[in-house]
């Protein structure tokens, strides 16, 4: 195969990487923490031009090695189609995008693409999330410095013609494998009774609430999911805000609460799974403290459908898309005198008050 055939057939397989184009596309357009990631795509083009397409030969057969690599890729991007994750089909798109490189120019090639291909990653949505929940940084304190190490990385390949063995994905692949895993036996897999609220049976005088009209950007993120919003007056003065997203149209509309704080303009202190008894029976939700805005709050959030509820997104995801699940958030200020623990127990009180399960088990 000539040069030219090579380097047609590498942009060819650029199409990997655009299968959820739509979904890069909407998350630039709506999220603050994804507003500015095609800068990366930006960045990923002029560092390709430094690594130079012309490093195609003619004379230089097909590397079969570069199946270590599109193999898994492949299986991640076809998982990811499978339980609807975007994250993980871009994700695949991208590194079988590289491994064409590695197959067509060998592993020198390879690799002399391989940190323009780690800053192409940067694009995908919430990566920089995960990236900083794992170090304790904001997203975008994860995805610059990322971003900076490839740029020197570049600069030592160009500049001294720095190399190393394909051992080296191996060893990257492997670490990769070890720290998903210890990050994949942190998270809870285990399923809660129904909470059912019903923000209907809470009633003035102890809780004085009403229903706030979603407003443009909740209608354009939601749409065709039934979105409510809610405020509630406390007993002891303070107010409770909730939000109830049900008929979810799109799974892809519902994010990880601290995501959510964060793209807000929210400093997310503590983000943890939290079990809370009402009346008896045990409940999971994520519990997060976070600050912004001049206050100070403490945010409760759970998924649910019939039978079944769970703090974990991460458990909510698992069935790869949204049918019959509910995402419920409730929110109060922490005071600076009563602290975190009077926070708590305010919304546990209003918790077991709107819990329907809750109120059907007592019926019966």
């Amino acid at each position: 195969m000539n040069c030219r055939n090579k380097i047609a057939l590498f942009w060819c397989c650029s199409l990997f990487s655009v299968i959820r184009l739509d979904y890069l596309v909407r998350s630039w357009l709506d999220s603050p923490l994804e507003r500015y990631n095609w800068g990366f795509l930006l960045l990923f083009l002029a560092m390709l031009g430094v690594a130079r397409l012309n490093g195609f030969k003619s004379n230089e057969p097909l590397s079969a090695e570069a199946l270590t690599a599109a193999v898994p890729s492949a299986v991640l991007c076809c998982g990811g189609l499978i339980v609807n994750i975007n994250a993980a089909v871009i994700a695949g798109g991208i590194m079988l995008w590289w491994s064409s490189a590695w197959l067509l120019g060998g592993w020198r090639t390879g690799w002399r693409f391989l940190p323009a291909f780690t800053v192409l990653l940067l694009v995908i949505p919430g990566v920089g999330y995960r990236i900083g929940a794992l170090f304790g940084l904001d997203p975008w304190g994860a995805k610059l410095p990322v971003a900076a190490a490839a740029l020197i990385w570049q600069f030592t390949v160009w500049r001294w013609r720095w190399i190393v063995g394909p051992e080296f994905l191996l060893f990257c692949l492997a670490g990769g494998g070890a720290v998903a895993g210890y990050w994949c036996g942190g998270v809870s897999w285990r399923s809660y009774p129904e909470v059912r609220p019903d923000f209907s049976g809470v009633s003035a005088p102890e809780y004085f609430g009403r229903e706030i009209d979603p407003d443009a950007a909740d209608r354009r993120f939601f749409a065709g999911s039934t979105v409510r919003r809610y405020y509630f007056a406390a007993p002891d003065g303070e107010g409770i805000d909730v939000l109830d997203v049900a008929g979810i149209a799109d799974v892809h509309q519902i994010h990880p609460a601290g995501y959510c704080l964060r793209s807000g303009g929210f400093g997310v202190e503590t983000d943890d799974l939290a079990e809370i008894r009402l009346s008896g029976r045990v409940f999971q939700v994520n519990s997060l403290t976070a600050s912004g805005r001049g206050r100070r709050i403490l945010v409760w959030a759970w998924y649910e459908r019939p039978g079944v509820s769970t703090g974990s997104f991460m458990r909510f995801r698992r069935g790869g898309d949204a049918d019959g699940w509910r995402s419920i958030l409730l929110s109060t200020a922490i005071d600076g005198h009563e602290g975190k623990a009077a926070a708590e127990k305010r919304l546990a009180d209003f918790a077991a008050r709107i819990a329907g399960a809750l109120k059907t088990d007592n019926k019966d």
